[in-house]
């Protein structure tokens, strides 16, 4: 099982760099059309990154500057969390999106401090402004360079490719977006010679959600459902997927449960969750009571899992984070993988060994890359994010279980989607990951984003223990807002210290969370 929903680099010699400039500011800064003398903590840029980590680390240094909206972004996505409102824009250069360029603003609800983040690309010099390639030829090149057919492309778009090196001019190009069972990517194919520069596996959504219409979900179902899985509710190891069959799987591992937020269309569409299959289950009655021999019962178990998540997220005071209708194609693929595509915002699950769908801690992890990406748009897109994504997956599926399920030595809360593991773990107790190993930063890095995710997930599974599940989850959600898209394990660990500050002062939880940190070594102690 490959889940994933970061963003690597494969075939350029030398990744896009990353620009990184965070300025604090007070109050009263100018909108998008004006600017404003203020006084300013700039951290300096340092530019270059790693192929498989984040390696620029700014350096402060107090200064007076102008900060004003700049002229070569475009606002498209404002949130608003517990603490900030939060505006995100895309770079634009000639009237077309520069690729991995966005800048965004951060305004504290009670102070009106404003922090900015830059993380515009250098594309210096002309650009053209007109394709000489169709995007039907641009699509066939991909498709032969992927070894794809015309049914894996999703659909392409001119875009602003930046000079890896920093130095060359920037290149229109079409972004060729391909989905398999394997995964998403991105092919950059240069509009004026049909050449291949640059394919990035994404996890990146361009367009807003419809916004849902309230009231229009009224009506409640009823479904029969694995909360969370076979393994961890019967607290067993023996058992085996069977290829479907009813046989494999107790009755008691069934729980019937309410299917609320739905529409009025007698099928699984809802607030928070759209089943996307053809083929979708409906039932006049509203009863979806199917066994897991069937293709309709992973449909159920998806539309549970993910309203559960976003219900318990509401129920956090997050009214702001991912809430529209998450679309889902579950038994997309016959891969045993499953994947969040943020340029489709859509999750996709397979079919191989155990079908995905039916253990919900594996929707609930791919979920949870829909989370982050609602609340930063492009995260992932450097190592770090990328492994911190995998970490927070993991920490989130293993949080939503501890509602039902209870830890023990032989099905232990901490062990990820052990339901799903039992068809390739062959170690007892079967896990796809574990949110309590003893990983420690930064010697155990890999580079491989769901190793080291590891050590991030550790960390959150730690405040878990400390501060209860609500607390926890609450913090570590809030402190999502105030991260880059291309943040560091340390300076993630330091936004999630601050989160913690503001929204519980004076308690001593910001100064457990520093210090679950520094035991991780993400964080070094204070001197």
């Amino acid at each position: 099982m490959y889940l994933s929903a970061s963003c690597r680099l494969r075939n350029t010699a030398t990744p896009l760099a990353v620009l990184a400039l965070i300025a604090t500011l007070p109050a009263g800064t100018a909108g998008v059309a004006g600017a404003q003398q203020t006084r300013a903590q700039v951290i300096a840029p340092v530019s270059g990154t790693e192929r498989t980590h984040f390696t620029a680390v700014p350096t402060a240094k107090q200064a007076r500057t102008t900060v004003a909206v700049p002229g070569n972004v475009r606002r498209y996505r404002v949130r608003t969390s517990l603490t900030a409102r939060h505006e995100w824009f895309r770079q634009v250069k000639e009237g077309r999106a520069v690729f991995n360029g966005w800048w965004a603003r951060h305004t504290d609800l009670k102070s009106g401090a404003v922090t900015i983040w830059d993380g515009r690309q250098d594309v210096h010099g002309r650009v053209a402004n007109v394709a000489a390639v169709a995007a039907e030829r641009a699509d066939l090149v991909t498709q032969k360079a992927a070894g794809t057919s015309s049914a894996a492309t999703q659909g392409s778009h001119l875009v602003v490719l930046p000079d890896a090196s920093g130095e060359g001019a920037p290149r229109l190009t079409w972004a060729v977006h391909t989905a398999t069972g394997q995964g998403a990517t991105l092919t950059f194919v240069d509009a004026e010679n049909a050449d291949v520069l640059h394919v990035v596996e994404i996890a990146h959504r361009l367009d807003q959600a419809t916004p849902t219409k309230a009231g229009a979900y009224s009506v409640r179902g009823r479904g029969r459902v694995f909360d969370p899985n076979p393994s961890a509710k019967l607290q067993r190891q023996d058992l085996r997927d069977r290829n479907d069959s009813n046989a494999a799987v107790p009755s008691a591992a069934y729980t019937i449960v309410d299917l609320p937020r739905l529409n009025s269309q007698h099928t699984l569409v809802g607030k928070w969750v759209r089943i996307t299959n053809r083929r979708r289950a409906t039932s006049p009655e509203n009863r979806y009571l199917y066994r897991r021999d069937g293709r309709r019962f992973e449909q159920v178990n998806a539309y549970h899992a993910l309203d559960a998540l976003q219900h318990y997220l509401q129920r956090l005071g997050f009214r702001d984070v991912n809430s529209e209708s998450q679309k889902i194609e579950v038994n997309a693929f016959a891969d045993d993988n499953s994947y969040y595509d943020e340029q489709n915002d859509k999750i996709s699950t397979g079919t191989g060994g155990v079908d995905d769908a039916e253990d919900v801690e594996v929707l609930w992890h791919e979920y949870g890359h829909a989370i982050q990406s609602d609340q930063v748009p492009g995260f992932g897109f450097a190592g770090q994010t990328g492994a911190i994504g995998e970490g927070f997956g993991d920490y989130i599926a293993a949080t939503m279980s501890q509602a039902n399920t209870r830890t023990t030595t032989k099905v232990p809360t901490a062990c990820v989607a052990d339901w799903d593991a039992t068809s390739y773990d062959p170690t007892t107790p079967h896990c796809l990951r574990r949110t309590d190993t003893n990983k420690h930063y930064p010697e155990d890095l890999t580079g491989e984003v769901h190793a080291d995710g590891k050590i991030w997930s550790r960390a959150l599974w730690d405040m878990n223990a400390v501060f209860g599940r609500a607390n926890a989850t609450t913090i570590i959600v809030e402190s999502h807002f105030s991260m880059s898209p291309a943040v560091t394990m340390p300076r993630a660990a330091r936004t999630t210290v601050d989160t913690a500050r503001r929204l519980y002062p004076g308690s001593g939880i910001a100064t457990q969370t520093r210090h679950i940190f520094v035991r991780r070594g993400i964080l070094l102690p204070l001197s």
